[in-house]
């Protein structure tokens, strides 16, 4: 796989390339499907990780940056990115990020959680 994977968020299908007459931009046209999630490689998210660290060299903030999850959003045809907040929920599951604290805790949580679907899991079972 390389770097121009797209994910359909309406019917969860993956596709390479967004540009015209790939099967990702056939895709929104024909099934009018036109939310894609661009999955970037992970040398890109290695580059977008050291240019966060050093522009983040010198701030005291620790928070997980929803920036470094290596996804964005894309609408076809019309081929635009989508910047909404209301899209971070996917980009944070997509690759979360987990303190050594979040971790160590794992063993201690005993309840269960329920996913979108309503369906029971544990927290940190893969």
């Amino acid at each position: 796989s390389g770097p121009h994977i797209y994910g359909c968020l309406v019917c969860g299908k993956f596709f390479r390339g967004k540009g015209k007459r790939t099967p990702a931009y056939l895709h929104s046209i024909n099934e009018n499907h036109n939310v894609f999630i661009h999955l970037n490689s992970e040398r890109q998210n290695q580059k977008q990780k050291q240019t966060q660290k050093n522009s983040n060299d010198n701030a005291h903030d620790n928070d997980n940056d929803s920036g470094n999850s290596g996804v964005t959003f894309w609408c076809l045809p019309d081929d635009y990115e989508i910047i909404d907040s209301s899209l971070d929920d996917i980009k944070n599951a997509f690759r979360p990020i987990y303190t050594p604290s979040d971790i160590r805790s794992l063993d201690d949580q005993t309840s269960l959680s329920r996913d979108l679907f309503g369906k029971r899991y544990l927290p940190g079972y893969v």
